[in-house]
C-alpha cells in the first residue's frame, strides 16, 4: 500500500497492541515468511490486494503452496467492496476480504475472529500431542506441551484454560506418580479438545466472507 496508509494502519493496530511488520509488496510478504523461524513471529497476514512487484492475489497462492502456512490466517484489505472480489479473494486461499478506508470495529473483530482459530488449531495440536507423549510415556514432553499451552492461554486471556494446565503442572511437579500423571495428561487432553469445539462452534456464526462497505475517497 502507500505509506501513508501503511503507517496509518500501523498505527491503528498498534493502538490496539498488536506488533506490525511492514512489507512493501508481496515478495517481501513472501520472502519473510519463508525465511521466518518456526513458529511463526506473526498471527496473521493483513494482505492489500494492488501491490507493485507481486501482487496479494499471487503472494497469497504463493503463500498457500508452502506447507507450514496452509493454516495461516490470511485476511485481503482492498478499496473493492463487490462481492465478486470476495469470492475470488476465497477462492485464492484468503480467510476474509476487509474494504478500505480501514473500520476499525470490524478489523478488531477479524483480528478476534483468527485469534480464536488460531488458539482452536493449537489447542487441537496440543491435544494430540499430549495424547501421543502418554503412549510414549514420555512425560518430560507432556510438562513441556502443557507449560507452553499455558503460556499461549494466558497471552490470549484464556484463564480458565491456564489455570486447568496450572494445576495439572502442579500434580505433575512431584515425585514420580505415573498414575497420577497418566490422569492429568488425560484430563487435560479432553480439556483442549472440549475448548476447541466450544470455540469451533462459537466462530462457526462468522461468514466466511465479510465485506465492510463504506465510502472509498
Amino acid at each position: 500500500d502507500s505509506e501513508i496508509n501503511q503507517q496509518i494502519a500501523t498505527e491503528l493496530l498498534a493502538s490496539m497492541g498488536v506488533e506490525v511488520t511492514v512489507a512493501n509488496n508481496g515478495k517481501e510478504a513472501l520472502d519473510l515468511l519463508r525465511d521466518a523461524p518456526d513458529p511463526l513471529p506473526w498471527s496473521m497476514v493483513l494482505m492489500d490486494l494492488q501491490m507493485p512487484v507481486m501482487d496479494g492475489h499471487q503472494a497469497t497462492k504463493e503463500i498457500r503452496k508452502i506447507q507450514r502456512f496452509k493454516e495461516l490466517p490470511i485476511v485481503a484489505m482492498t478499496a473493492h467492496a463487490m462481492v465478486e472480489e470476495g469470492l475470488r479473494c476465497l477462492e485464492e486461499g484468503m480467510n476474509e476480504h476487509l474494504t478500505k478506508p480501514i473500520d476499525q470495529v470490524a478489523l478488531a473483530a477479524s483480528l478476534r475472529r483468527w485469534g480464536l482459530e488460531k488458539f482452536r488449531l493449537a489447542l487441537l495440536k496440543s491435544a494430540e500431542q499430549l495424547r501421543a507423549a502418554c503412549i510414549q510415556s514420555d512425560w518430560e514432553l507432556a510438562r513441556r506441551i502443557i507449560h507452553t499451552t499455558k503460556g499461549t492461554s494466558l497471552n490470549l486471556g484464556a484463564g480458565d484454560c491456564a489455570q486447568v494446565c496450572v494445576k495439572a503442572e502442579e500434580a505433575m511437579s512431584g515425585l514420580d506418580d505415573l498414575p497420577t500423571w497418566q490422569v492429568e495428561a488425560e484430563r487435560l487432553t479432553v480439556h483442549f479438545n472440549t475448548l476447541a469445539d466450544e470455540i469451533g462452534c462459537a466462530l462457526s456464526g462468522s461468514p466466511a466472507v465479510r465485506s465492510i462497505s463504506s465510502p472509498v475517497v
